[in-house]
């Protein structure tokens, strides 16, 4: 699992997951598709480039302020796993599950803890789900 680990100290708002690991992404660029800003924000902090359509929308996230969070999830190779590296200020890991919910459990964010198992669900068909 490519994990990154966010630099949000001078973000208030996302404060609480400065120095925490948590999954890879960022900001949809004006007129970009969820999908697209996935795979763009994926190559931008992994140096790995993926096709937009690999990724599945497994849920969504909305606050009532108006702010939306898309869920992704991707199968990538080992080999692709392996070329994963850091590419920004935020550094890049490669973590197994088990590590993350043992040794990593205390350095994650807080909602990985779920997100995580709902990802690998195989009863989620990677439809759309709306989160509240």
């Amino acid at each position: 699992m490519i994990l990154i680990e966010k630099q949000t100290k001078d973000i208030p708002a996302l404060a609480f997951m400065d120095g925490k690991l948590n999954g890879v992404g960022g900001k949809m660029k004006p007129h970009e598709t969820a999908h697209c800003a996935m795979a763009r924000e994926f190559e931008e902090e992994t140096g790995v480039a993926t096709h937009r359509d690999a990724w599945k929308c497994f849920g969504q996230m909305e606050g009532e302020s108006g702010w939306t969070v898309y869920l992704f999830a991707i199968r990538i190779s080992d080999e692709q796993a392996e070329d994963c590296h850091t590419v920004t200020e935020e550094e890049v890991m490669n973590a197994s599950i088990e590590s993350i919910t043992t040794w990593l459990s205390d350095q994650i964010v807080p909602n990985l803890a779920w997100l995580i198992p709902m990802a690998l669900d195989a009863e989620i068909k990677y439809g759309r789900i709306a989160l509240h």
